[in-house]
């Protein structure tokens, strides 16, 4: 893999992906997605891949969370459309797993969701219910005839990159803004008043 990072993304767009996979699972079956990035983009040795959208396994086939993942040649054909229609490609996929087991199942492992070389799976743990940190994960690099190459804990981040502030960093410092705003704006209020009060 080129580069200290094969992939980005922003926080805001890793804790949607998290949260959607969660919702989809229902803290009872494993859901996923697709990582998609743009076809039109020079890659020069050592450029990240930017994710810029997700295709749910759910929405391309409908029939495919079965407590485990069954996807079907249904939902390949989809993701091929969405991407032509968008050139867009394929570049990670995710899923969950119940508990805290990040490891490659033996299935997933005979089974990619893409047999490209370079390919990456993303496994998140418990449903991906709660809050997940890129440590939590198991990032999984396919280099084809049925090798990966795994990475864990901290080693997730030399694959996988996030960019940006944290969302819930953001909305605290909005949040702060807002209250000093509305601090700022009494003190005026008031000394209009008692300049008021004493002409």
């Amino acid at each position: 893999m080129n580069g200290p990072f094969a992939l980005q993304m922003s926080r805001s767009q890793f804790a949607a992906l998290t949260a959607e996979l969660a919702r989809r699972g229902d803290g009872r079956r494993e859901s996923g997605a697709f990582l998609l990035s743009s076809t039109n983009v020079e890659r020069p040795p050592g450029h990240k891949r930017t994710v810029v959208g997700f295709a749910f396994y759910d929405d391309l086939d409908p029939a495919s969370l079965t407590g485990g993942i069954t996807f079907g040649a249904i939902g390949y054909s989809a993701l091929s459309a969405v991407c032509r229609a968008q050139d867009l490609c394929v570049v990670a996929d995710i899923h969950t797993h119940p508990g805290s087991w990040v490891q490659q199942s033996a299935i997933d492992a005979r089974h990619p969701m893409s047999a490209i070389p370079g390919h990456i799976a993303i496994i998140a743990p418990n449903y991906s219910q709660g809050s997940i940190r890129l440590r939590d994960l198991g990032l999984h690099v396919f280099h084809g005839d049925k090798t990966w190459e795994s990475r864990y804990r901290n080693e997730v981040k030399e694959v996988l990159h996030l960019t940006g502030s944290y969302p819930f960093l953001r909305m605290a410092i909005s949040a702060l803004r807002s209250a000093f705003r509305a601090v700022h704006r009494s003190i005026k209020e008031r000394g209009t008043l008692d300049v008021n009060a004493r002409s």
